[in-house]
């Protein structure tokens, strides 16, 4: 086939301006993030409570920063008390470093709280110690004061393992996923739910020692699955977390991560 020099010229235009309105056209659209593949890289995720506003604010609560690896692990620093607004133009890394230094101040707050608690509770046994030591010198005072003398005992070691324990950084969990329905509520009755597990360190309650504990993320398109949220210049999308035990009606958390500007949202994309 021959074309005209005019016509050739028309007809090169034509295919360069096609090409470069492609390009313009893929460039300018940018799609939602897939999970789990997502899951599966190199970021950062958190649990953000914005409780029964549809709207991210600075206020909303961080309470739990995640790192997968991208090597199918996650490293969790959990019970945390972060202010989505102070992430405001944050990389990743600056977010991890925060998550970082709060829970170790976390340890060393829980440590300092058991330290007083028991000082007030071997302090009450030895004024104990001494009230039943002026009852006399009697077989059933003696057991009194052995007894007194056993919790004391008990005590002081419960103390200094408390005073000598040191702060450890949290250590990668595997991380497994599969796919279910999610049945709980008459709006999302049968919508695909992505069921994310691992295990996180959370300190004992009386002690310094940390316990594995697993948890399960029943997660599901929410508000920020079509349009991300942006606080201070920085932009998020996430899932809903659905069934957690202290969830109110009207009382939202979603399972979200930092994106850039115009990122459409996020999907589930059953494997």
């Amino acid at each position: 086939m021959s074309f005209g020099g005019r016509t050739m010229k028309t007809w090169i235009k034509l295919a360069l301006l096609s090409v470069v309105a492609v390009m313009l056209t893929a460039c300018g659209e940018k799609e939602k993030i897939p999970l789990p593949h997502a899951l599966q890289s190199d970021r950062v995720w958190m649990d953000v409570h914005h409780g029964e506003k549809t709207e991210l604010d600075p206020h909303n609560t961080v309470t739990a920063v995640y790192h997968f690896d991208g090597k199918g692990n996650v490293l969790a620093y959990t019970g945390l008390d972060l202010d989505l607004g102070d992430l405001g133009g944050k990389n990743e890394k600056q977010i991890l470093e925060l998550a970082q230094k709060q829970f170790e101040r976390n340890f060393y707050r829980h440590k300092q709280q058991l330290r007083e608690k028991l000082e007030v509770q071997l302090e009450a046994l030895r004024k104990e110690s001494i009230k039943v030591w002026q009852e006399g010198n009697s077989k059933e005072v003696r057991e009194k004061l052995k007894k007194i003398d056993e919790k004391i005992k008990d005590l002081r070691e419960q103390f200094n393992a408390v005073d000598f324990a040191e702060y450890e950084s949290p250590k990668p969990s595997p991380v497994s996923y599969s796919f279910g329905k999610y049945d709980e509520d008459k709006y999302n009755k049968n919508k695909t739910q992505l069921i994310v597990s691992f295990e996180v360190q959370e300190l004992a309650k009386e002690s310094m020692e940390y316990m594995n504990v697993r948890i399960q993320k029943n997660l599901r398109e929410g508000f920020f699955g079509s349009n991300a949220g942006e606080v201070k210049g920085s932009y998020y999308v996430g899932l809903s977390e659905a069934g957690l035990e202290e969830d109110e009606p009207g009382d939202y958390h979603d399972f979200m991560t930092p994106v850039e500007k115009g990122r459409k949202g996020i999907k589930i994309i059953e494997e």
